[in-house]
Formats: structure tokens, sequence, C-alpha cells
């Protein structure tokens, strides 16, 4: 095949002269281009500015005038200004970075602990909530934290909080959790003024479900802290099945207006001791109503003794028993029954034992 060297040349130059007309217009098609980019980049991809409202309260109480809350990168650089919380504990911020790790720092003064916490702000309105702790020196502890427990348990345990402080300090201790640890540990007391260097015992009462009936029991999680401070003990376990512990009898007759003693004979079948032994009468709704919540308006019930002299344990395989008396109230005939009486031990880190014994008033026995 021939080649021509002076066709070639005539084709470029044909060509230059095609794209001539076209060239001057080329700046402008770049530079449309790269509006359009930087508008999309701008509208659809690039980071909006957040505004945020921030709330300031004090820990367990309320809000907090004239506190400063600023931001900081992750360099500790401050971002944006520093704002001042209203009369209602608020600061507004605008124009912030969003999609970027940032800290949120509150200073509410010398009274307080500095909060500072991260935040990741979105786009458009934020709201953060931000909550500061009282300066102390209080510690909470507990000799042993349950961390098992027994179906039906009614019992307590003991914390004791100690101030470490220069000042006098007002403790009160709440239970924080799902709403059944919430319902299930309760804090007996009301707050008790610490002095410097000096500690209080404050008893939480246990009274957990009967998951006797479940295979599965039920799984219990939360924590006992000091209120207006951030001390607490967690507390976290399972309900199991209680120990094992039979009775002479399940129920006891009484004929009205007698003063008669029973003995009841306990026997510790498990495989753990079962300490804290003790009774407790429960009352029927409309005993209740005519009796009041403890009955004593109405009747006495009176422990005059037990075969372990007051040590109040018993170990695998052993008994004990009670000699009781209860002094019933005079009731019509058609008022047969007085309530139950529930035999109890420990129940918190080594599964005791709730039963109940029923307790009849019937005449003609």
């Amino acid at each position: 095949m021939d080649y021509n060297i002076g066709e070639e040349e005539g084709i470029l130059e044909k060509a230059k002269a095609a794209l001539a007309p076209v060239k001057p217009y080329l700046i402008y098609i770049v530079a449309a281009l790269v509006v359009i980019v930087a508008a999309y980049y701008f509208f659809f991809l690039a980071p909006k500015p957040g505004s945020v409202i921030v709330t300031v309260s004090e820990l367990d109480g309320g809000a907090l005038d004239s506190a400063q809350v600023y931001f900081t990168d992750a360099s500790g650089k401050s971002v944006g200004t520093t704002q001042l919380t209203t009369a209602g504990g608020t600061a507004v911020f605008d124009g912030l970075p969003t999609q970027t790790q940032m800290f949120i720092s509150v200073e509410a003064g010398s009274g307080y602990n500095i909060a500072s916490t991260p935040v990741l702000l979105t786009e458009g309105a934020n709201t953060i909530i931000v909550q500061v702790e009282r300066k102390n020196g209080i510690e909470i502890t507990a000799t042993d934290i349950p961390q098992s427990f027994a179906s039906a348990c009614r019992d307590r345990f003991y914390l004791e909080v100690t101030n470490f402080g220069d000042d006098p300090f007002s403790a009160e201790l709440v239970s924080e959790g799902d709403t059944d640890f919430s319902r299930y540990f309760a804090v007996q007391g009301s707050s008790r003024v610490i002095g410097p260097n000096e500690s209080a015992n404050f008893s939480v009462f246990a009274e957990l479900p009967d998951t006797s009936g479940s295979d599965s029991g039920v799984a219990l999680s939360g924590a006992i802290r000091v209120k207006g401070t951030t001390k607490k003990v967690e507390i976290g376990g399972s309900v199991g099945k209680p120990l094992q512990l039979e009775t002479s009898e399940s129920e006891i007759s009484y004929t009205p207006g007698s003063d008669k003693a029973r003995r009841i004979t306990v026997r510790n079948t498990g495989t753990v001791t079962l300490e804290n032994f003790a009774t407790r009468l429960v009352l029927d709704g409309n005993l209740q109503s005519a009796c009041g919540s403890d009955g004593k308006s109405c009747f006495n019930i009176e422990v005059l003794g037990d075969s372990k002299n007051g040590r109040n344990a018993i170990a695998p395989g052993d008994k004990n028993y009670i000699l009781l008396r209860i002094t019933p109230p005079s009731l019509p005939d058609t008022e047969s029954y007085f309530g139950s009486l529930q035999i109890t031990g420990t129940c918190l880190n080594s599964p005791g034992i709730s039963i109940p014994i029923t307790v009849n008033l019937k005449t003609n026995q």
C-alpha cells in the first residue's frame, strides 16, 4: 500500500480548520462544568452548618443559668463562641460544623465539676442536654454486692456512704435501672447529713418476683446511686429458684379468742445454709382495711423462742422450730380467713426462700 504524506497533512489541516470556530468557547464549557460540580457538592455532598440548643441542669436538680457552654475540636481548639445559659438553663449556637467529632464542655461555677462529653452534630437543629455534678468527696461502697437472687426474695442489704469532702453533705440514695429494677429494689430511709470524714449506712430492701414456675428466670440490671452525684453501686444478676425448705404443716387453724401457742418445725432440705431466718405476717385485703397493714390493731404475733437460740440459721439437712403465739381478733363465724405466715431467709447472693403458711381463723376446731 502506498503512503502519501501530503494527503495526511491535508487531513490535519482540514481538522484544524473545522475546530477553529469552537476553540474560543472551550474555556466557557469547562468553567460551566466546574460550577455545576461545585454546586452539586455544596447542595448535596458538603456538610451543612448545624444549630444547637443546649440545656444545662444540675444532676437530679433544676436548670442552671450563667453557665459557660463551649465547643472544641478533637485537638482542643475552640469551635464557635462561648455562650452563657439563660434563666431557663439554655444556650443557642448556630453555624457549627456537622459530621465532625467535637466536644461540648460546661462550666457552671466553682461549686460544680466541669462537664465534658463528645458530640457529633447533624445537619439542621440539634438538642443537647448536659447535667453537671456538684463537687463532692462522696463514695458509696457495699460489703457484699448481690450477684444472684432467689425467686420471691424479700430481704435487704446495706450500703455505706462516706464523705471525704471538707463540707457536710446531705446524702440520699436512689435506685435507677429498668422499670423492674426500680420496683424491686427500694432504698429505705430519708436523706442524711454526713459530716466530713463521716459515714452513714443505708438499707436497700429487695422484693423480687416469683419465678418458680419459669425455667428462664428474670435478669435484673441497675444501680443504687447517691442523689446529686454520679457515685453508684452497680447491681445485676438473675433471679433463680430458691433453696428448698419444708415445714411441718402448711396450715394453722385457730379458734377466735384463743392464745394457744403453736410450734412449727422448719427443715432446710437444700445444700446452702439458710441465714437470717425470720417470720412475717401477710394479711388479706379485708383484714388490712379492718386492722391496718400490720394488723396490730386487731391481734398480736409473738415469737416465743426457737431451737437455735436466736442464731437464725439453718444448715443443710438441719431443722429449726419456731414457737409462735398469735392472738387473733374475735371475728364473726363467716370471717374465717386470717392471712398467711411467711417464713423467710437470706435470698441475696446465697439464694434463700420465702414460703407461706396459711393461717385460718375457724371455729369448732
